[in-house]
This record gives structure tokens, C-alpha cells and sequence, in this order.
């Protein structure tokens, strides 16, 4: 968990030290604005993969560490059995919230079929 979260951060890092490298020697481009809200675009999806990657493994990393020990709770064996199964569910959230286009046709699709049942 440690590390996915420590590789994220460093892909942070690096697009942050190169939208500065950007910012020395642009002059007063118009293309300096995208790139801050690109910087702030990475960051979120950078945070919200750490959080679904952490929402969905501490449960299953408990649980291994418990049953190591020869200990099975039922409350962090229902939430392993729950949550881990989600992460392709968290991560196509987080796919679709950063591509309106796909947001869009999602959004279509879903007024089609709640249309239809009426």
C-alpha cells in the first residue's frame, strides 16, 4: 500500500517540478494556464486512485495480518469481502469523472434508460 501510494506522489512530484520548468521559460504563453489546471487535474486523479487503492486494500491487509495471527474478526472479514471487489467500480468513477466526454455519454445513456422504464 505503501509504495503505490509513495510511486503516486513521486508521479506528482515530477509533473509539478516539470509544469514549474514550463512556467520559467514560457513568458507569458497562454498555454501557462492549462497547464496549472492540468497540474491540478493529475493531482486530484493522483488522490482519488490513492483513495480508492486505500479504501479497498487496508480491509484485505488487516485481515491478512489477522488470520497471520490465527485471529478472524467478522467485522474486517465482512468489510475485505465488501470493499475489495469494488476497486474496478472506484477506479471507473474516478475514469469517467476526468473525460466529460465519456461523462457525457454515460449521462446520455442513463436518461435513456430511466426514460424508457417510465
Amino acid at each position: 500500500i505503501l509504495t503505490t501510494i509513495g510511486a503516486l506522489v513521486a508521479i506528482y512530484l515530477e509533473i509539478r517540478a516539470t509544469s514549474m520548468k514550463m512556467k520559467r521559460y514560457a513568458m507569458g504563453s497562454s498555454e501557462l494556464g492549462r497547464t496549472n489546471s492540468d497540474l491540478k487535474a493529475v493531482a486530484l486523479r493522483a488522490v482519488l486512485y490513492s483513495l480508492a487503492f486505500i479504501v479497498t486494500w487496508v480491509a484485505s491487509t488487516v485481515w491478512s495480518i489477522a488470520q497471520f495471527f490465527d485471529y478472524y474478526p467478522f467485522g474486517v472479514s465482512y468489510a475485505w469481502t465488501l470493499l475489495e471487489p469494488l476497486q474496478g467500480f472506484w477506479n471507473a468513477l474516478i475514469f469517467i469523472h476526468n473525460r466529460p466526454a465519456t461523462r457525457e455519454r454515460v449521462s446520455s445513456v442513463l436518461r435513456t434508460l430511466s426514460l424508457s422504464k417510465s
